[in-house]
């Protein structure tokens, strides 16, 4: 009786899990597909005229340029991972780039640059 229960169970277990939404394959789509909605086809082109993104994108990079070694470094690897993904990365506790993180918006803020936090 007991092998049964746990057997049935287990089953239940796996079927539940096979068709769970999250896990469903049949919806996944990948992102180069093409999309019928109706609209163009060509992908638009943000770049260029605009003039705010611009003097944004200088702003930050002078900014990246004028911090300290280690604290660039560390500002750089945020940009694609997170701050636990970085600390296990450096080796060094994740409190502590805690802390750079407010280093980081502390120098932001002193350029002007409280807005794009």
């Amino acid at each position: 009786m007991f092998i049964t229960t746990v057997v049935e169970r287990s089953m239940a277990m796996l079927i539940r899990e096979r068709h769970a939404k999250k896990r469903d394959a049949t919806g996944i789509q990948s992102l180069t597909s093409p999309v019928d909605d109706g609209g163009p086809n060509e992908p638009s082109d943000h770049r260029g005229g605009d003039p705010e993104r611009i003097d944004l994108t200088s702003d930050v990079a002078e900014m990246m340029a004028s911090l300290p070694a280690e604290l660039r470094d560390f500002a750089e690897r945020l940009k694609l991972q997170t701050v636990s993904q970085v600390a296990r990365e450096m080796d060094v506790p994740r409190t502590t780039l805690l802390r750079w993180v407010d280093r980081l918006r502390r120098c932001f803020e002193d350029a002007g640059l409280r807005i794009y936090l």
